[in-house]
This record gives structure tokens, C-alpha cells and sequence, in this order.
């Protein structure tokens, strides 16, 4: 019997930082691409998902990389696709062992076609030696369904920078100072108060949110739908579990 083989060793390049980690896995996701996941995750690495919405369902662990691009990736792009995924907060510092921001996702149904808006957060943990992510926990806070012309919609996803946005949709007077201060409520936030700064930061962004589309030409549709997301935001997010921050 030969004897078995030794784990080969990562054949695909590591991320220079754990913001180009983050870029990797949802670039991987959104453009249904799993190969990149293995620039983006260790190979034993963990995903827990805390699912507070009807409207989409996930496993509430997956182990391993494959597992993972089985569920974030392969899975998850046979039901969605015109995925547009942000993180509503600057990049991580380059030395980060570990990172949490929120998040805000635009997607649509293969099924239907019906227009998906979305948003929670993300805790990351990152190898130090090689920056990939070790474990990571999404939050669904909320996901709200809206039947409308996805085409402006997607349009103006599809003008955002990506992935990184620190000031959500900005330019419509929220300014650089609130972004900062808001950022600095969440990572001040005594343990039991951190579901609901993460509330107000949402329902801000969210403000801002409805107002670029409409003035891009949406459709009010798409105003309703992402008004409906606040609220949802709002509700989920004040009653989020708190995770320890290590930085």
C-alpha cells in the first residue's frame, strides 16, 4: 500500500492584507467565481451564520473552505444573481487580527427576478501569517423583497465603490465627520449597546440610501423597498447579540 500523500501545500497566492482577504471572498461570491476562495480563506477555515430573516436561509456552520464556497459561492449563486455586496466602513488596518463592519447586499431572484436588499454584519478573523480569514460570522440583520424594474437599480449598485464604502452612498450630505463618529460610537460601545449604535449607523446610511436613487431615476418602488429595509435594519439590528472586538 502506498503511503498517503502529505497536504500539498497552498498553490494559490495569499492576500498582501485582510482588506484585499475581504475583496477576494466577494468578488469570489458576487461574481460566483470559487476558485478565488482559496486566496481569501485557510483551508480549515470556520463560517457561522445568524440568520434573523424569513426571506433567505442559510447552514448555521459550515467547516472547512470547501464547505464554505460550497455555501457562500456555489450555493448561493444558484439562487441569486446581479450581486452587488459593500461594507458600509473603511478598510481594515493592515495588521488586523480581526475586523466587524456592516454590510449591505443587491441582488436578484433567478427564480422571479424580484429584487432583494439586504444587510448585517461581518466579523472576521484573520491568519497573521498569511492574512487569509480563519472564521468568519455573518449577521442577517434583514433582507426585504421588492417587485420593481431591477434595471435602475442595478445601475446604480453598479456605480458604488466597491467593496469598501466608507460613507455609504455619499455625497448627499452625511459627510466624512458622521461616518467617522458613527465608527467610533460602534467601537466605544459598551457590550450591551452595541445592537443598537449598529441600529442607528444603518438606519443613517440607510436615509442616505433612498436618496441616491431617486435622484439616479429609480423607481419608488425601489425607495419603498429600501424605506422597508431600514425599519428591518433597525429592528434586527437592536436586537443583535454583541460580539466580543478584539483588534
Amino acid at each position: 500500500m502506498k503511503p498517503s500523500a502529505s497536504p500539498s501545500p497552498e498553490t494559490h497566492p495569499a492576500p498582501p492584507s485582510p482588506a484585499d482577504a475581504i475583496a477576494t471572498y466577494i468578488r469570489a461570491k458576487d461574481l460566483n467565481r470559487p476558485h478565488l476562495m482559496a486566496s481569501a480563506f485557510s483551508e480549515q477555515a470556520r463560517l457561522r451564520m445568524h440568520v434573523h430573516t424569513e426571506a433567505i436561509t442559510f447552514p448555521a456552520e459550515s467547516l472547512g473552505r470547501a464547505a464554505i464556497a460550497d455555501t457562500l459561492v456555489r450555493g448561493f449563486n444558484q439562487a441569486w444573481e446581479n450581486v452587488y455586496t459593500l461594507c458600509l466602513d473603511a478598510p481594515p488596518p493592515a495588521g488586523a487580527s480581526a475586523f466587524s463592519c456592516t454590510w449591505m447586499v443587491v441582488m436578484s431572484s433567478r427564480q422571479d427576478g424580484s429584487l432583494r436588499v439586504g444587510g448585517g454584519r461581518y466579523d472576521w478573523t484573520f491568519d497573521l501569517a498569511d492574512h487569509r480569514v480563519r472564521a468568519l460570522e455573518i449577521t442577517i440583520a434583514a433582507m426585504e423583497v421588492a417587485t420593481c424594474d431591477i434595471a435602475p437599480v442595478m445601475a446604480w449598485a453598479d456605480r458604488l465603490p466597491w467593496p469598501f464604502l466608507l460613507e455609504a452612498v455619499m455625497g448627499l450630505g452625511l459627510g466624512g465627520a458622521l461616518a467617522s463618529v458613527l465608527a467610533l460610537l460602534h467601537a466605544q460601545a459598551p457590550e450591551h449597546h452595541g445592537g443598537a449604535v449598529l441600529g442607528l449607523r444603518l438606519v443613517v446610511l440607510n436615509a442616505s440610501a433612498i436618496a441616491l436613487p431617486l435622484a439616479l431615476g429609480a423607481t419608488s418602488g425601489l425607495a419603498g423597498g429600501v424605506a422597508l429595509l431600514g425599519a428591518g435594519l433597525a429592528l434586527g439590528a437592536a436586537g443583535l447579540r454583541p460580539v466580543a472586538r478584539g483588534r
